[in-house]
């Protein structure tokens, strides 16, 4: 039994959900998608910020909370750690690796096949650590096209893992590369050195951690979110070259020092 169901995504489906979980309270973003009937309560977004998680932090505040040292966190359930490290220890991993998050539900989202492939090969001569792709169901054949261009030393899980295992692969990563998707995200709040691409969507420039980089080429169109005028060319994301991500890369795992 649920007191309260908070929906901070502000889509139809999350409203449904949250209306679902029998929560007597149910507090969510106001937005132009249907079912507002379905919470009890609507709220603002807050100020434009380009701080991550502004948005939660101003539903924080508003629910009463104290937002002085605002830090979301994860923590994955023993279950899904275990499973992770089975996963792992099946795929021959039991140091440091990568986790690259290629995709998400939007096309405009993505960025170059080819250029997953070429950064795959460069971490790998670079640090010589193996790396792990993660994904969903949907994403299997696009996974398996970048795990045969990139050769040996890319072990594909897309599809493979609950986002639960997900998360606790993520918790043990050395590095995280991805898109702008909840997978990728899960970096921040595992405090993992991390490297997010953007393009459709409005980045978080304020990431208040060196070991967090965001990338965006910031072009005027941007952000077009589920309308791009590119005609499909994504041109955001193919701005985004290797080496800058490489180097992003590079900082992020500066920032957070040598492991013990």
């Amino acid at each position: 039994r649920f007191d309260l169901a908070l929906d901070v995504q502000g889509l139809l489906r999350s409203r449904w959900l949250a209306w679902l979980s029998g929560a007597p309270e149910r507090i969510g973003f106001e937005s132009r998608e249907p079912g507002r009937w379905l919470l009890t309560r609507l709220v603002s977004r807050g100020p434009e910020s380009k701080e991550m998680s502004s948005e939660y932090k101003h539903l924080a505040g508003l629910l009463g909370l104290d937002t002085s040292a605002f830090e979301p966190r994860l923590v994955p359930a023993g279950e899904d750690r275990l499973g992770a490290r089975r996963l792992l220890a099946a795929a021959g991993i039991a140091g440091d690796f990568v986790v690259i998050a290629p995709f998400t539900t939007r096309p405009q989202k993505h960025w170059l096949e080819d250029r997953w492939v070429e950064l795959s090969l460069r971490l790998r001569n670079r640090y010589s650590w193996p790396l792990v792709m993660l994904g969903g169901a949907g994403d299997r054949v696009a996974a398996a096209r970048i795990r045969r261009a990139a050769d040996s030393g890319l072990v594909d899980l897309a599809g493979r893992t609950s986002l639960g295992e997900a998360a606790a692969i993520i918790e043990r990563a050395r590095l995280v590369i991805g898109v702008d998707t909840g997978i990728a995200h899960m970096g921040v709040a595992f405090h993992r050195p991390l490297v997010v691409l953007f393009g459709s969507t409005c980045p978080y420039l304020t990431t208040a951690r060196p070991t967090t980089q965001v990338l965006h080429a910031g072009f005027p169109c941007s952000p077009c979110r589920r309308r791009p005028t590119c005609d499909g060319r994504h041109d955001c994301m193919a701005a985004l070259e290797v080496p800058a991500v490489l180097a992003a890369g590079a900082r992020a795992l500066a920032a957070e020092g040598p492991r013990p």
